[in-house]
């Protein structure tokens, strides 16, 4: 349930190799404000916000809702840090949804289906008009990819910069590494347009155009097939 990003990382320069990109790292490095890990790391964000427009990451929490009287609102806050530090383990998560399915109360633990409550106005992260009581409830909601950096102190990844709940197989691990794969081609492609890079092959560009092109043909045609298939995630 969780993808480290060194291993993200070795897979898109593997990748990288074999359109003919020998080392994809030291063009993201060619500032020295900033090592390649960091300019990556923005990379990565913007195709992770990419991917969950199309492909929303639909979880089931439990969550004890405490009310606050002085605002009169459910406040929701993210613990899923203490999860990578050990603290916590997979079913003691919480994360801010982007927006609620449903709401319900457990049985013996255990989330109730078709049993929603849906009375309540949501304003990320907070819930209102619920009419609910405090205590634990189990949250049907759309949310994002939590995504930890974890940098080192010389702005490198660590073991503990992952994103969670994405995996490193199967079919929908394959098109987030498509979308990363292209953003850093663009990235790449965009960065020698502007500065006209040295020492480096026109073949090399012209290749990562036209893989950054297949690409995009690939995941528009894929964000489209999960889009007409929006419901099957609520």
């Amino acid at each position: 349930m969780k993808l480290k990003l060194l291993d993200l990382k070795k897979n898109i320069q593997k990748r990288s190799a074999l359109i003919g990109i020998p080392n994809m790292w030291s063009l993201l490095s060619i500032n020295d404000s900033f090592t390649d890990d960091e300019i990556f790391l923005e990379i990565v964000q913007n195709s992770v916000r990419t991917f969950d427009q199309a492909v929303p990451l639909v979880r089931i929490i439990k969550v004890y809702l405490s009310f606050n009287n002085t605002y009169n609102r459910y406040e929701f806050t993210d613990n899923s840090a203490s999860y990578i530090n050990g603290i916590i383990d997979d079913t003691m998560i919480i994360m801010i949804p982007s927006s609620i399915v449903g709401i319900t109360r457990t049985l013996l633990g255990n989330w109730i289906p078709n049993t929603y409550v849906r009375t309540f106005i949501y304003d990320k992260p907070y819930l209102y008009r619920t009419g609910l009581m405090e205590g634990v409830w189990m949250v049907k909601g759309i949310f994002d990819h939590p995504l930890h950096p974890n940098l080192s102190q010389d702005n490198r990844f660590t073991d503990n910069s992952m994103i969670l709940y994405m995996y490193n197989y199967g079919p929908e691990f394959k098109n987030f590494q498509d979308q990363v794969l292209h953003d850093t081609l663009r990235y790449i492609i965009d960065m020698n347009n502007n500065l006209k890079l040295p020492d480096l092959p026109v073949q090399l560009f012209e290749a990562a155009e036209q893989q950054a092109d297949k690409l995009k043909e690939s995941l528009d045609r894929y964000y489209y097939e999960a889009k007409q298939n929006g419901s099957l995630y609520v």
